[in-house]
């Protein structure tokens, strides 16, 4: 599949959204919210690394 089909650059870029948003739901809860779980901050962490493996893998794969 290549990297300029739609599909893959709209599934990047929702990935890419949900990935801020929740990194705006782990401030939010960090800044206003006691004793919460840090369940935002592991979902944008797992999200993040999510994303710069596949980026990586992909890379490696199209050189």
């Amino acid at each position: 599949m290549e990297m300029d089909d739609p599909a893959m650059l709209a599934a990047r870029n929702a990935f890419i959204v949900l990935l801020v948003v929740l990194f705006g739901f782990s401030v939010y809860q960090f800044a206003f919210v006691e004793d919460a779980p840090p369940t935002g901050a592991a979902l944008w962490a797992l999200g993040a690394g999510v994303f710069y493996f596949s980026r990586y893998y992909y890379r490696k794969q199209s050189d």
